[in-house]
């Protein structure tokens, strides 16, 4: 049976624990491995710090993006631990990017993947069922990432 995609008028932010039980228990979208593009996306700062020596939690906790666009609920959150591999991370994408006018799309990923290291710190994820990554148009993809590359600069800055 396929995931339905949930749309919602209103903010779900106060239900994510409620809806992250229901994402959990999903499977991975299938797909062949070896047909996929590797993406991968990469911010080079400009810092006196060393990788080590900036705090990333940020990253980490998945507040990669401004609320307008994406707002996110997390296992870890709620159980008060970090990221692990396994991990269900629910998104609520707003579309237009506004705060208050948008339709709110809940959909999960899974995290596949975590690499903190002194010198590399990143993490993988792959979408489960009922995603909307393929039919999301790839312009507003692309929007996402560049405003969640800005707000992760903008933390960094801060620093």
């Amino acid at each position: 049976m396929r995931k339905r995609v949930k749309i919602f008028v209103s903010d779900q932010s106060k239900r994510f624990d409620v809806l992250l039980n229901e994402h959990t228990s999903l499977s991975m979208i299938p797909y062949e491995r070896e047909r996929l593009r590797e993406r991968v996306d990469t911010l080079v700062c400009t810092t006196t710090k060393r990788l080590h020596e900036l705090d990333l939690d940020f990253l980490f906790d998945y507040r990669l993006f401004p609320e307008n666009v994406l707002t996110s609920g997390c296992a870890w959150r709620r159980e008060g631990r970090t990221m692990q591999v396994g991990d269900t991370i629910l998104q609520q994408i707003n579309i237009p990017p506004l705060q208050r006018f948008s339709l709110r799309i809940l959909v999960a990923t899974r995290v596949c993947e975590v690499v903190d290291l002194p010198y590399r710190k990143s993490f993988s994820y792959e979408t489960l069922e009922g995603h909307v990554e393929r039919v999301v148009a790839r312009p507003y993809q692309a929007y996402c990432t560049q405003r969640a590359l800005r707000s992760m600069q903008q933390h960094i800055d801060l620093q």
